[in-house]
């Protein structure tokens, strides 16, 4: 604010100069046209009193309106100010081109800004406007005559040659870009920015030589930082010239303690040669140095691994992934790469707990919640399932898909009552996506059918199969639960033979069809069926039982006394299956 409040008085000052200088003007013309009427002259005075008053009121006005960038406003305040303190009043016209500038009235700006420095032929601020406002419309030619006019003048602004050169470079004239940079430095003395500049110069005009002469003056002139030798070559890298960055590095990496960006040089030279060897050695070298920054390593071994993900595996890629850990232990970047390394090695938990990790120092980002919960889901981790799945709908209440995973992994647990509320909650937000509806209506009828509130769990998945009678999930849990209750058998069988049909070779479609002749009581078929599935899956425990107790009722008891042994070995029975072992008897 204080910073403000002096431009304004500043401005203000400048401002009443000129209206001063325009009421000194006319009075003396007054005065000498009235020489014998002092009362004209007098009057003359106050209305001249009355404009700067009523000019130096706009304009402080205008200025508010620009502090607080409302330029239209601005601009009507500065228009009126110039209007009652005359054309030649330099800084109105100067605040007038600022203002059009930027609200993009180029013409405008243009004209307001010659009268300025019509009026100010010294002022730098006037010559800045109007290249400024040049360079906004590509008059770059334009531009470049107003910056030489600039620095012709009395004690010329030096520094102007920097934006200059800009200029010229923009207008493919590199020649007169390099003599304002001589210019410069000839003015300041070296300096490195402007070294850097003639060197991009030299190097796009293919004079290499001249590039490295410019960069070993910086060298020379600090023979102990090792930055501008890595400088050097990183340039001459972007512009295709290895062979004489390779020795300037190969030099730096023998002395103690190298620049660590020396490591990340050379060993994309390796890998443009095709030497891994040498490429990962330099790698590790780069990964070891925490002074690196880390995001920069995490796109090299990203970019690695996506050209060869079986490289995962590898003993050198382990061995950065560690040293990548080592010298930044809280990085997020680094511990989701460290979980895709997992996750391409097929240690899917191992990969859980490292985005778990990441999810925690990062909770606002949304993509690695997706990670979280897509594995657990996978793996069948419930109570991790709905512990993270709730801390990402803290995040992210209106991601309807947490809340899809929130009611897996409290179904998962049996808190079925729970699990509804959050299946209810997803339905509503998921109501313009076609296909989450359904995830959510399965669900809902799912869990409706385990609170034994079967009437609600039919009509959720009428309501799925109405919008996609051909959903498979749909159509298999639907029919499954009729048969389990041993109700609509006539619709259960349409669902499951529909399904059996479509895919024959589905092991679970072909175990509920199965199920459902059971059901029926059509043993024959259903046992015709059973062997089909357990060709296709012979370590189910639940499909075993299953087929022992379709045996069972076929008056096979020994088969069906030894395939309920052995799906109490495999496991994934029914809380009956010792009692049926024990009375060597079916129970339902």
């Amino acid at each position: 604010m204080k910073k403000i409040t002096k431009i304004l008085t500043i401005l203000i000052l400048i401002f009443c100069f000129h209206l001063e200088t325009n009421a000194q003007r006319k009075r003396k013309k007054d005065e000498k046209n009235n020489k014998d009427n002092k009362e004209s002259a007098l009057e003359v005075l106050g209305e001249n009193a009355n404009s700067t008053r009523d000019a130096e009121m706009y304009l402080i006005e205008g200025m508010k309106f620009s502090a607080i960038d409302d330029h239209r406003k601005a601009l009507e305040s500065f228009r009126k100010a110039l209007l009652v303190a005359g054309n030649d009043n330099a800084t109105i016209n100067f605040k007038l081109a600022e203002t059009c500038y930027k609200l993009n009235q180029m013409p405008e700006a243009e004209g307001y800004a010659k009268d300025a420095l019509q009026k100010e032929t010294n002022n730098k601020f006037m010559y800045l406007m109007l290249a400024n406002i040049y360079s906004a419309q590509r008059r770059y030619d334009d531009a470049i005559n107003t910056f030489k006019n600039l620095l012709a003048i009395k004690n010329p602004p030096i520094e102007y040659n920097y934006e200059l050169a800009e200029l010229y470079l923009k207008t493919e004239n590199p020649q007169k870009a390099l003599e304002c940079y001589d210019k410069l430095e000839k003015h300041f003395g070296m300096l490195e920015n402007i070294i850097q500049q003639k060197q991009r110069v030299y190097l796009q005009l293919n004079q290499t030589d001249k590039a490295i002469a410019e960069g070993e003056k910086l060298i020379n002139a600090n023979p102990n930082d090792q930055r501008y030798v890595v400088s050097l070559a990183d340039m001459l890298l972007s512009y295709q010239k290895t062979e004489q960055a390779l020795p300037l590095l190969e030099k730096i990496a023998q002395e103690p303690n190298p620049d660590p960006r020396t490591f990340l040089l050379l060993a994309k030279i390796y890998q443009d040669k095709n030497n891994e060897e040498k490429s990962m050695q330099y790698l590790k070298g780069a990964f070891q140095s925490p002074d690196l920054d880390a995001n920069e390593k995490v796109k090299i071994l990203n970019a690695v691994l996506e050209k060869s993900p079986e490289k995962a595996s590898k003993p050198e890629v382990t061995e950065l992934v560690q040293a990548l850990q080592k010298a930044h232990p809280y990085h997020v970047r680094t511990l989701i790469l460290q979980a895709d390394v997992h996750l391409l090695k097929k240690n899917k938990k191992e990969a859980v707990d490292f985005y778990v990790r990441a999810a925690r120092m990062e909770t606002g980002n949304i993509e690695i919640w997706k990670r979280v919960l897509a594995l657990e889901q996978e793996l069948q981790m419930p109570d991790s399932l709905a512990k993270h799945a709730e801390m990402a709908l803290e995040n992210f209440p209106n991601y309807a898909p947490f809340w899809l995973h929130h009611g897996n992994g409290l179904a998962g647990k049996k808190n079925y009552q729970k699990a509804l509320t959050s299946f209810q909650e997803g339905k509503m937000l998921a109501i313009n996506n076609r296909n989450l509806k359904i995830d959510f209506l399965i669900r809902l009828g799912d869990t409706y059918n385990a609170l034994q509130r079967y009437a609600d769990a039919d009509k959720s998945f009428d309501e799925a199969l109405k919008i996609d009678e051909d959903n498979a999930f749909a159509l298999n849990n639907y029919s499954y639960y009729l048969a389990i209750r041993k109700q609509k058998l006539d619709d259960a069988m349409k669902m499951a033979s529909k399904l059996a049909e479509k895919y024959p070779d589905n092991a679970t479609f072909l175990d509920t069809y199965g199920w459902v002749l059971y059901a029926k009581g059509e043993y024959k078929k259903s046992k015709a069926i059973f062997e089909k599935v357990l060709q296709k899956n012979a370590q189910n425990g639940a499909y075993i039982e299953r087929y022992g107790d379709v045996l069972y009722q076929l008056g096979e008891h020994s088969l069906a006394l030894e395939q309920w042994q052995k799906a109490r070995k495999i496991g994934g029975t029914t809380i009956l299956i010792d009692k049926k072992i024990i009375d060597k008897k079916l129970y339902e």
